[in-house]
């Protein structure tokens, strides 16, 4: 399991990497660890992060119907969408519950930062002009990924999906 938690922090800084770089995160990124964790479950019967199945796949759902109404809205893009899908298979139920409030509580942090800040707003308006979003989601949504991921492994007690 910590193999699988160092990969997947690696994944998060690419995942944060393209986002903020390219304002687009690449399918093959997203392909890559949904893949392998239902790989994963065909090869040891349990998630990555040792969740089951069904946890996984509520997480997943969970992962969509939070932010997809965002997509909907031309709040956020698709691709974060299917980055919240793939996070909540990889973390399972109650753990999504948690990365979700979380990315949420920064994602808002950074928007207050953004308002404050006229000229860093101008700057990251400039980065994706023509999608009109100022902020990158997915750069907001990767570090608490990464803190509900590891928070077990520091605290001894179960986020466990």
């Amino acid at each position: 399991m910590i193999l699988a938690q160092w990969l997947l922090s690696g994944w998060s800084v690419a995942v944060i990497v393209a986002d903020w770089h390219a304002r687009r995160i690449p399918n093959g990124l997203l392909l890559a660890v949904c893949g392998g964790v239902v790989l994963y479950w065909g090869w040891a019967g349990e998630g990555v992060l040792g969740q089951t199945w069904r946890s996984s796949l509520i997480g997943f759902g969970l992962g969509v119907t939070v932010w997809l109404p965002g997509y909907l809205w031309g709040q956020v893009g698709a691709a974060d969408v299917k980055l919240a899908a793939c996070c909540g298979l990889v973390l399972g139920a109650y753990p999504t519950v948690v990365w979700l409030l979380l990315s949420s509580l920064l994602l808002g942090c950074v928007s207050i930062v953004v308002k404050v800040a006229p000229g860093l707003a101008q700057r990251l308006r400039q980065r994706d002009a023509q999608a009109g979003r100022v902020i990158p989601a997915g750069a907001c949504m990767m570090p608490a990924f990464v803190a509900v991921m590891w928070w077990p492994a520091f605290a001894g007690s179960g986020l466990s999906g």
